[in-house]
């Protein structure tokens, strides 16, 4: 409907005839005048301002209240961003900063130095006292590592555990607390490396432990089976879960200071892998069930006085397949980068960028830094320098690299 626009209405009035005052009262007109627009003044002063309050809006712009604005651009907000136009107190500074700040070491809050021992040099005890009389005395040397189960699922000592003995895991049979105890008469504290979910050997004979199709009716294999396949170590299986808490829990018992855990990740499942298996491994928060076994072994290790420690893949986080550094979820607070330069020989991609490495142990060290060591800021940080091929004179260069990015905290081997 339209509305018809009539226009103003105009209205009149009829003059009236004023006469004239006398003098007197002009005098008394005038005074009234201006005691009138003086108090109408301070009224309307005193009521601005909360007037002004009353009707800003929260949010809206203060600056032309303010007397003053200074432009800081390191001014951060609550969210991170950087604020061009804040408005601060004037404050003349206290004290002039130092011309020469003195270097913080940020990653590591207390000092961690090991040497990591390989799967040979457990063969026997004569073979351990000879890799124990190897490390170098002039490194400052205070724990030794040794790989109790590693990546394929094999176990380097007498474990207890019926499973492992059953599915033929167990490859050694030296007793867990003889280990621990030889590492210590040479002057040195016990750590264990314990290898997680990449595991064939148990996901071959009890399939329950491993990946299986949503229906429960076939076991998943990383391959097909003529060209090699391989099933893994699931963390949604409860049975698995309960078998790797039983080895970390043997590790304790036998007096290892730390438990070094490793391995916390997927296989490279394919499409038509992922079509098949538990819907779960296709959301993007999958590595939370990563994160809870962690944390899972975490306290296992510390009801028995024993440390966890976190291992993550240098290759594994470029590559961009390890979501495990996540502080706000992980109990442990330690966590350890291992840069293996046999996996660094290949060239590495995310899918985006490729990475690839050249040049000597040391050089890789320092690239792999380059790349990765903001990502550690939240943590106390270890980095591992390891590789089968690496000589001791490599390692102790790598590890000086390793001093010069602010970490204190390492291993070598």
């Amino acid at each position: 409907m339209k509305f018809k626009n009539k226009g103003r209405k105009l209205y009149k009035t009829k003059e009236k005839n004023y006469y004239g005052k006398s003098p007197a009262d002009k005098l008394l007109s005038a005074c009234l005048t201006l005691l009138l627009v003086g108090g109408i003044g301070i009224i309307g002063y005193s009521a601005a301002g909360p007037i002004l309050n009353f009707t800003r809006k929260q949010g809206d712009d203060t600056s032309a209240d303010l007397p003053f604005r200074i432009d800081d651009t390191d001014f951060h907000g609550g969210d991170g961003s950087t604020t061009e136009d804040s408005f601060l107190p004037t404050q003349a500074p206290t004290e002039a900063p130092s011309e020469e700040a003195e270097p913080s070491e940020q990653h590591s809050a207390e000092q961690y130095s090991a040497a990591a021992l390989s799967v040979n040099d457990l063969m026997t005890i004569e073979s351990l006292n000879n890799a124990l009389a190897a490390i170098p005395t002039e490194q400052n040397i205070t724990y030794v590592e040794i790989p109790l189960k590693i990546r394929g699922g094999a176990i380097y000592y007498n474990s207890t555990n019926e499973e492992a003995w059953r599915s033929g895991a167990v490859k050694s049979t030296i007793m867990l607390p003889e280990l621990a105890e030889t590492i210590r008469s040479a002057g040195y504290r016990p750590a264990a490396i314990i290898s997680t979910f990449n595991d064939n050997i148990m996901a071959a004979s009890y399939p329950a432990h491993g990946y299986v199709t949503a229906d429960g009716m076939e076991q998943w294999i990383d391959d097909n089976a003529e060209a090699g396949g391989k099933p893994w170590l699931s963390p949604y299986s409860e049975s698995a879960l309960t078998y790797l808490t039983y080895l970390t829990g043997e590790a304790v018992e036998a007096g290892f200071d730390c438990i070094v855990c490793s391995d916390f990740s997927f296989p490279e499942f394919r499409d038509t892998d992922l079509a098949l298996l538990d819907e779960r491994l296709q959301r993007k928060d999958r590595y939370l069930s990563m994160t809870s076994a962690a944390n899972m072994l975490y306290t296992k290790c510390t009801e028995g006085e024993s440390r966890m420690f976190l291992e993550v893949s240098a290759a594994d986080l470029l590559r961009g397949t390890n979501d495990m550094l996540q502080p706000m979820l992980l109990s442990t607070g330690t966590v350890v980068l291992n840069i293996n330069v046999d996996e660094l020989s290949t060239v590495l991609t995310d899918g985006r960028t490729v990475y690839e490495f050249e040049g000597t142990p040391a050089d890789m060290t320092d690239k792999v830094l380059g790349f990765l060591e903001d990502r550690f800021k939240d943590f106390n940080t270890v980095v591992r320098i390891s590789g089968s091929t690496l000589s001791t004179e490599e390692l102790l260069k790598a590890k000086d690299v390793i001093t010069e990015h602010g970490f204190s905290s390492y291993v070598i081997g």
